[in-house]
């Protein structure tokens, strides 16, 4: 059972490091698109993001729903960083 617990410790631990880089990668967009004057929301990316999400989702054998509820708050939360740079400067 500890393996087990162990192997979902790791997975969590990266799933954080790499939300935490999405995040920073979020602030350099947010940089790049105040300096050049473009709109934080782009709905055609997310939709073209959100095809991609379900495709994995179904390579993966994993709950699109469930992945498409993830990112919406992953999403949601890169325009809040997003808008919060552009406040700031």
């Amino acid at each position: 059972m500890n393996s087990f617990r162990d192997s979902i410790n790791q997975i969590d631990a990266a799933i954080i490091e790499a939300i935490a880089q999405r995040c920073e990668i979020s602030k350099q967009m947010g940089l790049y698109k105040h300096k050049h004057n473009i709109k934080i929301h782009n709905k055609a990316r997310e939709g073209e993001l959100y095809q991609i999400y379900t495709k994995l989702a179904d390579k993966y054998n994993v709950d699109s729903n469930l992945i498409v509820e993830i990112f919406n708050i992953i999403i949601e939360h890169s325009k809040v960083i997003q808008n919060q740079i552009k406040n700031e400067t």
